[in-house]
């Protein structure tokens, strides 16, 4: 994160945290599990029941493996034979699968079109037989993998983004009985990407200004801390000037996700711009916030963060150090 920087103070170094520092800050805001809704939130369908009841826009499910696993008029999926067909089946593509647990982006996967001789052509352009991809999912995600409708970049945003859903994350607290959205950062995915955390060169993470939904500065999330991107990776415009159209509407889609869990004090809520609009794609218990200290102005314990944190702890009837903790009081 360019901590060597000879220009930073020290008392700017220490406002960054590292992933494992990052983790316990956030154990430390949302409490223990019986405290939070972290067991909601590592759930993919639990999420968008509770967003969909609600009234939130969530992607369509169109079938689910395994099958006891219920959602709606969701296929049921029970063997590696049934997910093959589907699969194959005219109409079933293109899609998107996702493992129902997990992070990451890892196990997702575009599939774009099936052909006649059994095999998937896939978002990144590879060939594969349906049966190895089905035997494959279903032995790394056997606890629940879905498959949604496939969600394309919006017209606005496909100028710097490319066909490929780019994904708005929205950070936000819960303070004084209501949601806080603190920050946003926009996540393009790398060219040839299947989705947008994708560490490749050309993964680009963009700061966005809360009020306007301009774009502020874009970092390569393959490369260390340097020079800021100045042009879209896919489509090689211009980084400077754009913005996210109808970007108080994607801060009003955060703060209502949020509100759905009144219980988890730190949310970072994923939001696709799509072709068919703002679309929760899913909403974090434990936000990284990587991005932010690479694409933002500093450590996330910056001077403009830090009274909101003590906010947050102090509702939770903390006001002084807890031990092995980073501790935004200082």
């Amino acid at each position: 994160m360019g901590l060597y920087r000879p220009e930073l103070t020290w008392d700017e170094v220490r406002a960054y945290l590292g992933q494992a520092a990052t983790a316990r800050f956030n154990r430390l805001l949302n409490g223990p599990p019986s405290e939070n809704e972290s067991e909601a939130l590592n759930d993919k369908l639990e999420t968008a029941a509770r967003l969909a009841a609600a009234g939130v826009k969530v992607a369509d499910v169109h079938a689910i493996y395994p099958g006891s696993i219920r959602w709606g008029k969701a296929e049921a999926l029970n063997s590696v034979e049934e997910m093959t067909r589907y699969l194959l089946r005219p109409g079933s593509t293109p899609c998107f699968g996702k493992p129902i647990f997990g992070g990451l982006c890892r196990g997702v996967v575009v599939i774009e079109a099936a052909t006649e001789d059994g095999r998937l052509l896939l978002g990144d352009g590879r060939l594969v037989e349906a049966a190895k991809l089905a035997a494959e999912l279903i032995a790394a995600y056997g606890k629940g993998y879905m498959f949604q409708e496939l969600l394309r970049a919006s017209d606005g945003l496909r100028p710097i983004s490319g066909p490929t859903l780019p994904v708005l994350r929205v950070y936000s607290l819960w303070i004084s009985g209501d949601v806080h959205p603190v920050y946003a950062v926009l996540r393009l995915p790398s060219p040839g990407a299947m989705s947008d955390d994708d560490a490749k060169p050309g993964c680009v993470r963009i700061f966005v200004d809360m009020k306007t939904g301009n774009v502020v500065r874009g970092h390569d999330m393959a490369k260390e801390y340097g020079e800021p991107v100045h042009h879209a990776p896919v489509t090689g415009e211009p980084l400077a000037g754009k913005q996210v159209p109808d970007f108080q509407e994607a801060i009003a889609t955060a703060v209502e996700v949020h509100r759905q869990f009144p219980r988890q004090r730190s949310l970072g809520t994923d939001i696709g711009v799509s072709h068919r609009g703002f679309v929760v794609n899913e909403a974090n218990a434990s936000p990284v916030h990587l991005t932010y200290q690479l694409a933002g102005p500093g450590g996330l314990l910056n001077p403009e963060l830090r009274p909101l944190f003590r906010e947050v702890l102090a509702e939770r009837g903390l006001r002084g150090p807890v031990k092995g903790t980073p501790w935004p009081w200082q």
